[in-house]
Order: structure tokens, then sequence, then C-alpha cells
């Protein structure tokens, strides 16, 4: 996850609060902070009371929904360019692995 203000939605929409300093994305109540590396890519760093089962848990649901949240956003950009260049949507299907296929009339 690099985006930022996608980590922050993702956040949000778990039912997280947080705050931001300098580096850090702090998740309140929980001990878990999410931290810019030096490619860009958000790292999660947990206390040493959270068990790693947990932990692979949060992170496994965050993930879902930022992967969620920019689906969406896609979907939309898609959509709005595809109708400025005056495309119209023919079909939209979503697949068993939750892929949205979109049929466009040229």
């Amino acid at each position: 996850m690099n985006d930022e203000n996608l980590l922050k939605r993702a956040l949000e929409q778990y039912g997280c609060s947080f705050e931001k300093d300098e580096k850090t994305l702090n998740v309140e109540d929980f001990k878990i902070g999410f931290l810019k590396n030096d490619v860009g890519i958000f790292e999660a760093v947990f206390d040493i009371d959270i068990k790693f089962e947990d932990a692979q848990r949060f992170l496994q649901n965050i993930e879902e929904e930022y992967t969620h949240i920019l689906q969406q956003e896609t979907y939309q950009k898609l959509l709005h360019r595809a109708k400025e260049q005056g495309l119209i949507l023919e079909t939209e299907e979503v697949n068993e692995s939750n892929s949205i296929i979109l049929t466009f009339k040229v």
C-alpha cells in the first residue's frame, strides 16, 4: 500500500481511528503504526503484545479494504474517461473473483 489517502480511507472504513505525525499513521486504541519505507510503501509496525495471527488478520482486512477502495476509484475514472471519449457502456459483469468486466460500444 503506497497511497496515504487510500490507506486512511481503508482504516476509517474498517472502523479504526488514527492520528498522523510526521512519518507515521498511528491507529488509536491499538499499538499499530504504518510507516512509509524508503521506496514509498507503508509498512505496519505492531506492538510486541499483539499476536502474530491477529496482526496478520488485521493487515489482510486493511489490504482488502484498500483494494476495494482502489477498485472503486479506478472504476469511476474508467467510466468517466469512457464517457469523455464517447464510448457507451454496453454490459457490466462482476465475476467470481469480484472483478468487474465492462464492455463498451464504440
